[in-house]
């Protein structure tokens, strides 16, 4: 069994006065790839939130590489978690290289410059996502798709254990989106945990291991994918007939 790299446990989120998960219970282990699911309003973002300890629960505890997340310096949490927010502000001119290159700064000491060898690994994250001849455009210039994959480059720099990803396929055609998923699946694969919140059942059915499932009023369903993402489970989640079809030996779901 792959180490455990975030428990949640008895874990209750509320958003003001609305129950969002009530005494949720999951560990994302190395290797895993976790959709978070539901309509929106749901709680998805919010519990992302919660996890990533930028929001406190309303009960329970949240486990982080073995640490207690109540008791952890954000730096030390910054070098073994990473979020990408679903909408990310870019508040000063910076050049992709540039915004990257911050995905480092958790790991530098105080005070310190970046080196060559996290120059070289903000490049090789830029390569990744597609964008290695643009790290000299200003990211204000870039398109929607291309500024999400500058993100995504930054997370891959911060180079952290657990990822959290907001709708990482946010202004992605289809084939970054492919592409994106591909990349996260390698990620896992290579001993992270990855966790998403996602809208598209179809992406979460073809490249996730595990499924969270967000029924409301603090109801949820977590486990397997296959066991998780059936028709019955996910009609009602969305409040809307849903259908599992196979389609070149792979399951997916339409709505009725």
């Amino acid at each position: 069994m792959q180490p455990a790299l975030l428990e949640v446990e008895s874990l209750t989120v509320m958003r003001g006065q609305r129950l969002l998960c009530e005494r949720l219970a999951l560990t994302l282990r190395a290797g895993e790839i976790w959709a978070v699911l539901g309509v929106n309003g749901a709680g998805k973002t919010t519990l992302l939130h919660t996890l990533a300890g930028l929001l406190d629960p309303a009960a329970g505890r949240i486990v982080l590489c073995g640490t207690d997340l109540r008791h952890t310096a954000r730096r030390w949490v910054a070098r073994h978690l990473g979020l990408l927010p679903q909408y990310v502000d870019d508040p000063f001119p910076a050049t992709a290289f540039e915004e990257v290159l911050a995905g480092r700064h958790p790991h530098l000491p105080a005070l310190a410059w970046e080196t060559p060898a996290d120059e070289a690994f903000a490049r090789a994250a830029l390569a990744a996502v597609g964008l290695a001849e643009a790290e000299n455009r200003l990211t204000t210039h870039m398109s929607g798709g291309e500024r999400r994959r500058v993100q995504l480059a930054t997370l891959i720099t911060q180079d952290a254990q657990v990822w959290l990803l907001d709708e990482p396929t946010n202004h992605l055609d289809l084939t970054r989106q492919v592409e994106t998923m591909r990349l996260l699946q390698d990620k896992a694969q290579c001993g992270r945990a990855v966790c998403m919140a996602l809208h598209d059942l179809n992406l979460a059915a073809r490249w996730c291991t595990h499924a969270l499932l967000l029924f409301g009023e603090g109801a949820w369903l977590a486990g397997r994918t296959d066991e998780v993402l059936t028709g019955e489970h996910l009609s009602r989640a969305y409040a809307h007939p849903l259908q599992a079809h196979i389609v070149a030996g792979r399951q997916i779901f339409l709505p009725d």
